[in-house]
């Protein structure tokens, strides 16, 4: 993750004074009554050559002549002026409304509050604002014959009948049982069919599980697209669902005995084809925390390990996991998992309104936010040590110091909204934004003055390499979703801008960057940009270009989720990645790609050959994910 730094210009968009003026007369800081206010005046209709989308050619063709407005619009009530029933006003900015109650008027600070914008006499979320039209990719010559909608349906059946144990409680790729066929032309020996097909097949049919040690953030998003799709349609076996996914989410948690703590990767007794670690290397004690071992639960409670000088079985002191007796489960957890996680939980706490799920949700996040600030914003193992990957402040200025800040930043937020607690929301403004002052809070390893976290954040360095092709993809996938949820919670508009400018100009479309991830076809990505990009009057509008390719990126992907044959090695080799992994210049399209268990997560440029194999199955939370959220912002429309 080390690269270089740079520096952040934390100054908003230019916005002309005949911009203003206009605007403050056509109705972005329009005056009306909600029986008939003025059409507000859209300034996003004239997005940047970055982000085209169909509209007038000029600004000026957007905009009416400001001697033909009304004459009662070019100007803004007094605050102690009487008021008409009904009136409304927005100011300029479209942060503040004003509505009229009872004859006096009455302000609401829509971005500050709800972090929403005013328009035509209410407070309406961001990705609304002046009622966008949404492109839906008509034409993708590469679209499969189903419906987005068809394969969301039955990605969502697949998902829950084969994907989801009911031991596990938690959704992990499979392998059917299979027999031998022969195989078809140009396929190499030995060929083998999946005993029952991937259609019917439940559970039940299954040969082995895929767990891997990143299988906890596949379980959240899974999470994430059962709450996004209960949003949408409210329907119950959805939010039943979602309530036995979030169980699982806590299993996770509370099988570590340390609160606040996920494991990487765990194993419950009894599931047919998920087994713990046969050989007692795996539970060796590594004292330096460089490598990831395995622990057991004990018949007593307690978690058991290989000793490393004796090569014995030890019952160690961490005790108290009754109910989970028999399970395994394994440590050293890194910000890979956590970013994930509560990307998921985050959005899950946006969306889904219900009581018990929200109890869960905060429960969890708010776990984290008391382990990080009880901790020093490390993550500490179950053995007291802090985990290889488990700190999220910087050391020196090669270690990525605006990466850890973003993820810093948008955990105690998160934690400090949900728990409305004085503690956690003075860490997060006394200690990271050291709005008191310097603050010695924190360690501060690098030897200098204290700054505000925000500081660090408008410092990345994602980009690495010539063309950008040494960028890791991990860390790009990382900062986005941390980024995403970080605008979503944080209200103040100072703080949002700064993190919407990260956002935009150093990940999602920096200047004079080859490779900027705005152009990856990562529907994923498009739909989180197109939500959280800052909108409203002085904005370039709305990610129509974004939506556009995620739309069209989920047309073309596939109606299934084995491994079927690719070969992207005809295309040129352009450079080589972060991992010497050969890469092309353009991202392969989605239907090209070869498939993995989170398509949305890798580097799209890598050039590959792969083959059939019907009988592994990938779960397909990624798919489920970006399509539950293009409904629920209204970027894809119901049946496309």
């Amino acid at each position: 993750m080390a690269g270089r730094s740079g520096t952040f210009d934390t100054r908003t968009l230019p916005r002309t004074g005949i911009l203003v003026a206009v605007l403050a007369l056509a109705g972005m800081a329009a005056c009306g009554t909600s029986s008939g206010g003025s059409d507000a005046i859209d300034p996003d209709a004239a997005p940047d050559s970055a982000d085209v989308a169909p509209g007038p050619d000029t600004l000026a063709d957007a905009v009416p002549d400001a001697a033909d407005l009304p004459a009662d619009l070019a100007s803004d009530p007094a605050p102690d002026a009487p008021c008409l029933a009904d009136a409304w006003t927005c100011s300029d900015d479209a942060a503040l409304l004003r509505t009229c109650k009872d004859g006096a008027w009455v302000e609401t600070d829509c971005a500050r509050t709800r972090g929403q914008l005013c328009e035509n006499g209410a407070c309406v979320d961001p990705w609304r604002y002046g009622s966008p039209q949404w492109d839906t990719c008509p034409d993708e010559p590469r679209a499969t014959t189903q419906t987005m909608a068809e394969k969301a349906a039955y990605f969502s059946d697949v998902a829950w009948r084969l994907h989801f144990a009911p031991k596990q409680r938690f959704i992990l790729s499979a392998r059917l049982k299979r027999h031998e066929v022969d195989c078809t032309a140009g396929a190499t020996p030995p060929c083998y069919a999946p005993d029952v097909p991937e259609d019917t097949a439940t559970w039940a049919d299954v040969d082995a599980w895929d767990g891997y040690e990143n299988e906890g953030g596949d379980a959240s998003h899974y999470a994430t697209a059962l709450a996004l799709e209960w949003s949408v349609t409210r329907a119950p076996e959805t939010l039943a669902r979602l309530k036995t996914v979030l169980a699982g989410v806590v299993d996770r948690m509370r099988v570590t005995g340390v609160p606040g703590l996920f494991t990487r990767q765990m194993v419950p007794p009894g599931v047919a084809g998920n087994a713990c670690p046969a050989d007692d290397a795996a539970y060796q004690v590594d004292p330096t925390k460089t490598t990831n071992k395995w622990v057991k639960v004990g018949d007593d409670g307690c978690i058991h390990v290989v000793d490393a000088g004796t090569h014995a079985w030890t019952a160690t002191t961490h005790c108290g996991l009754d109910a989970y007796k028999g399970w395994c489960w394994l440590d050293n957890i890194s910000q890979d998992e956590y970013t994930t996680h509560m990307n998921a939980l985050g959005v899950v706490a946006k969306v889904a309104d219900d009581p018990e799920v929200q109890a869960t949700i905060r429960d969890l996040i708010v776990s984290i936010a008391d382990h990080l600030v009880a901790h020093d914003l490390t993550v500490v193992d179950w053995d007291g040590k802090v985990t290889r990957y488990g700190r999220f402040y910087a050391t020196s200025l090669n270690d990525s110091p605006g990466f850890l800040a973003a993820i810093a930043l948008d955990f105690i937020r998160m934690g400090a909204t949900l728990s409305g607690r004085a503690d956690l929301e003075a860490f997060y403004q006394d200690c990271l934004l050291q709005r008191s002052g310097p603050n010695t809070c924190l360690p501060w390893p690098m030897e200098q003055e204290p700054i505000p976290y925000t500081d660090w954040l408008a410092q990345q360095a994602l980009y690495v390499g010539g063309q950008g092709c040494g960028t890791n993809y991990d860390n790009v996938s990382m900062l986005i979703a941390t980024l995403y949820t970080y605008i979503w919670f944080e209200t103040d508009p100072a703080i949002r801008l700064i993190a919407q400018q990260v956002l935009d100009t150093q990940v999602m479309r920096p200047p004079d960057q080859p490779r900027a991830v705005l152009g990856d076809l990562n529907a994923w990505y498009d739909f989180m940009w197109a939500s959280q990009k800052r909108l409203g009057p002085g904005s370039d509008g709305p990610a129509y270009q974004a939506v556009h390719d995620a739309v069209c990126s989920l047309k073309q992907f596939p109606a299934r989720k084995h491994p079927q044959a690719r070969d992207n090695l005809a295309v040129p080799e352009f450079c080589q990645g972060d991992h010497g992994q050969s890469m092309a210049e353009a991202p392969i399209p989605v239907a090209d790609r070869c498939l993995q268990p989170l398509m949305w997560w890798y580097d799209p440029h890598e050039r590959k050959a792969c083959t059939d194999q019907p009988w592994v199955v990938y779960q397909p939370v990624d798919y489920l994910m970006a399509y539950w959220m293009g409904r629920y912002y209204g970027f894809i429309p119901a049946g496309l």
